[in-house]
């Protein structure tokens, strides 16, 4: 698959995650989390148009955070977890823990800000100054279709693969 029809697949695939990150179903939160952690863990992620998303995507999982917790009104912040939050917490953690390292790749400041917001809300802070650079590369990931194993919809999600892997084919 190239990397503008990965792109173009990303384009539908956005939607998808975001509505089940805003599902009342921890299950179906935590297994998005995870898949999208996967495929933000390669510096490919971040092409112009998917760093907007990523970071809507981060703010979605952060409501969700939110949303359950005992102050849904309220920012949340890690120091304030209830024990019973830590089904949604975790996979929000492991989520913005994938990202973090590719601060860099945000040269839009206003991205940038939003994007230090919610890694604050879990101790991550970045330094005062961070080099922002492009990505050194045009191919963005490819998104691998599966066949489902059941109805699930968690097993319907696709899977991050990486260009030029076996799995790619």
């Amino acid at each position: 698959m190239s990397g503008r029809n990965a792109e173009k697949n990303n384009e539908k695939l956005f939607p998808l995650f975001r509505r089940n990150l805003s599902e009342n179903n921890v299950g179906l939160y935590a297994a998005t989390a995870d898949k999208l952690a996967l495929w933000a863990a390669r510096d490919k992620a971040y092409y112009p148009f998917a760093r907007p998303v990523i970071v809507e995507l981060l703010e979605t999982a952060n409501s969700q955070v939110r949303r359950h917790s005992n102050a849904p009104d309220k920012p949340f912040h890690i120091s304030e977890c209830p024990e019973s939050l830590k089904p949604w917490v975790e996979p929000y953690i492991k989520l913005l823990k994938a990202v973090a390292p590719f601060y860099h790749l945000f040269p839009e400041p206003q991205l940038q800000a939003r994007l230090r917001a919610l890694l604050q809300t879990i101790n991550f802070d970045l330094p005062a100054t961070q080099p922002t650079r492009p990505p050194s590369h045009s191919a963005s990931p490819h998104i691998m279709h599966r066949a489902a194993h059941s109805a699930s919809p968690v097993n319907r999600l696709h899977t991050p693969v990486i260009p030029g892997s076996a799995a790619a084919g």
